[in-house]
């Protein structure tokens, strides 16, 4: 599973995706938010309190919304970073969901 930091209309946000899934910004940008961009490693840690690579889908350094992609509920178990780069841990996509208290959305990019 991917977490990654990108700044919706102005202001950083969380994107829950499966490992190796590309996700299309726009499907976040024509629901959600009005725009969306990939953010600064600065940005990243500063919204998040963790780095690029570790940032993990809740209990972050501020309030920023966090977005998750809806195929990840089909999983019995994820794999989450955990504020580390080099630390992951397992969850229930129902447990991610009530701790992240995330919006679900289509965000994997269509095949091809």
């Amino acid at each position: 599973m991917n977490t990654l930091v990108d700044v919706a209309v102005g202001e950083p946000g969380v994107v829950v995706v499966g490992g190796g899934i590309r996700w299309a910004e726009w499907r976040l940008a024509s629901g959600a938010c009005a725009s969306v961009a990939e953010t600064d490693p600065g940005t990243a840690r500063v919204a998040t309190g963790s780095s690029i690579g570790g940032v993990p889908p809740f209990g972050h350094a501020t309030p920023v919304p966090v977005f998750m992609d809806r195929d990840l509920l089909d999983h019995g178990v994820l794999w989450a970073a955990a504020g580390r780069p080099d630390s992951v841990f397992e969850i229930t996509p129902d447990r991610l969901l009530e701790l992240s208290q995330a919006e679900v959305a289509d965000l994997k990019a269509p095949a091809g």
